[in-house]
């Protein structure tokens, strides 16, 4: 019984004390630890350079989005440090951080966002969310898999939080969209006898299949390419990849749980918004210095040590514990018919196979006393498994442009922070950071493509016209590659937009897990936050060059590939 308890706490070396912000030195310090994010602006500054000499126009948001990202992240790295450094972290201060988290949630995410048209809302996503996140953490702490400190539960519930969320926006706005236009399908049920339930359960069904598939997906992928968030921050902070992965199933566990008991509490919800008492449809329905900052890792043990594999055993009981909220949430989607358990189930157990393969591999290439060669092959397989048949299928040459593109975005980024010291040239920083950085460079590579040859067929006879009066492919196609370059950066800029004020960003979360003080996760989440946004823009407007020659003949001619 002595493993049952506690066992993040068992997994992850305590944390250090947290100094006072009157203490002798911290200013100095905080302030020392701030030059690493104020060097890091400098790929900012040169995705900011590219957009303006490409004409792009989103310079101001880029520079909006980084400069509120900073203050944000900021106070809420003071906030969290005053809360660890209290000696009796009392569970009101906890309490009121949660619920202003899920107040600032409901407010900025649901007011004028997705669930407009839906009566009350607001309301509704805000039990739903409040419902799905406390059950599922209140499972965790019965079960000892999270020990009560805000250490632990402060960043967990605002991941929790803010992917219930994203599912209830997506949910309440499928769903009300599809009673509206099967109407007259739902009506006649309900002539027929049928309560609100059976009448619209098809679009429910349907709906929720929608709203959770992206959390599904993501399971699906986690593997050792674009390490999440959480892990990169637990291994940066000098946990073992081992140790990572095993917070790393927890968390995805928890996210994928409350995510559906938020949506199917909301579908219960709904029902007395769209429907009056008598059954019927209600009117409204009727119309349309990472080195410096962090701590030095612990030596990783060898797989052969002694109470290696023990440990490492022990160790797992907290992934196994989490599974419960699996279960609730599989029950749940049973027992309300969605048809989503195999794929869950499916999810599921294929993350926690990759995760653990990762962990491993991971853990071999750290314990290697020459790991340069290890880092190199691994950034080209991470690279080369990236590109590999993904989102470019209609572009010719596709995986070759994005293959080129992500590893001149990424590569500049990093040779640039590396050459000023902003991080050391080490696997437990280069691995990490490199396969977020290569993942969100992919997206938008992708994107990008995908959308400009979509753009670009479907004003064909405009691009031929320019083409004809003697334009460049670039003169052009320059509407629809600012068009695509915009849909494809716009994600990441509002993402920076938000980072601190709803849910802590994985990395910080995983820092500050595994005992680092929340100013310097603050700082740490900075620097990628910046080679996030500047990888990303490099690799896109260098897409954008490339897909020329696959798009038109030497001639200045469309290729048949536009034909209709």
């Amino acid at each position: 019984m002595e493993h049952a308890t506690t066992l993040l706490e068992q997994t992850l070396a305590p944390p250090p004390r947290q100094p006072d912000l009157g203490e002798p030195g911290f200013w100095r310090d905080f302030l020392w630890g701030m030059l690493k994010p104020a060097a890091a602006t400098a790929v900012v500054a040169l995705a900011v350079m590219l957009s303006f000499t490409q004409r792009l126009g989103i310079e101001a948001e880029m520079i909006y989005g980084v400069a509120r990202s900073f203050v944000q992240l900021s106070l809420v790295g003071f906030v969290l440090h005053f809360i660890f450094v209290q000696k009796n972290a009392t569970p009101w201060i906890l309490l009121t951080y949660l619920f202003m988290a899920r107040n600032v949630t409901v407010a900025s995410y649901t007011a004028g966002q997705r669930a407009k048209q839906v009566p009350r809302g607001k309301y509704i996503a805000f039990v739903s969310i409040l419902l799905g996140t406390v059950v599922n953490m209140a499972l965790l702490l019965m079960l000892d898999v999270f020990p009560f400190t805000p250490r632990y539960i402060i960043p967990a519930a605002g991941m929790m939080v803010s992917n219930a969320m994203n599912v209830t926006g997506v949910t309440m706005k499928k769903l009300r969209d599809d009673v509206k236009i099967q109407k007259n399908l739902v009506e006649t049920a309900l002539a027929l006898g049928a309560s609100p339930r059976e009448a619209t359960l098809q679009q429910m069904r349907r709906s929720l299949g929608i709203a959770l598939s992206p959390a599904i997906d993501n399971a699906k992928t986690q593997r050792l390419i674009n390490l999440p968030g959480a892990m990169t921050g637990l291994i940066m902070a000098g946990a073992s990849p081992l140790q990572a992965v095993q917070v790393q199933i927890v968390l995805k566990n928890v996210i994928m749980a409350a995510s559906t008991v938020s949506g199917i509490c909301l579908s219960y919800l709904c029902w007395p918004a769209f429907f009056t008492e008598d059954f019927q449809l209600k009117e409204e329905h009727a119309t349309a210095l990472l080195e410096q900052t962090l701590a030095p890792p612990p030596r990783q043990p060898d797989l052969g040590e002694p109470g290696f594999w023990r440990d490492f055993l022990v160790g797992m009981l907290k992934p196994a514990a989490s599974i419960a909220v699996v279960a609730l949430a599989v029950m749940l989607s049973f027992t309300q018919r969605l048809g989503v358990e195999g794929e869950t189930l499916y999810a599921v157990a294929r993350s926690f196979v990759q995760l653990l393969l990762i962990g491993f591999v991971l853990h071999f290439i750290f314990i290697q006393k020459n790991a340069t060669p290890w880092i190199l092959l691994t950034y080209l397989f991470m690279a080369a498994s990236y590109t590999a048949g993904k989102r470019a299928k209609q572009v010719p040459r596709g995986k070759h442009i994005a293959f080129v593109s992500i590893l001149v975005g990424t590569g500049t980024t990093m040779i640039l922070l590396l050459l000023l010291k902003v991080f050391p040239f080490t696997p437990q920083y280069i691995i990490p950071i490199s396969g977020m950085v290569i993942g969100n460079a992919m997206t938008v590579t992708g994107v990008a493509m995908k959308q400009l040859q979509q753009d670009i067929k479907t004003h064909k006879n405009l691009v031929e016209m320019a083409l004809a009066l003697g334009a460049t492919p670039r003169q052009a196609t320059l509407q629809q590659i600012r068009t695509s370059q915009e849909i494809a950066l716009s994600p990441g800029i509002d993402n920076a937009k938000t980072q601190g004020v709803i849910n802590l960003p994985g990395a910080m979360t995983g820092l500050i897990m595994a005992g680092a003080s929340p100013l310097e996760a603050i700082q740490v989440q900075i620097v990628l936050k910046n080679m996030l946004m500047a990888a990303s823009t490099v690799s896109s407007i260098v897409s954008s060059f490339l897909c020329w020659p696959a798009f038109f003949t030497k001639t200045f001619q469309l290729k048949e590939v536009f034909a209709e």
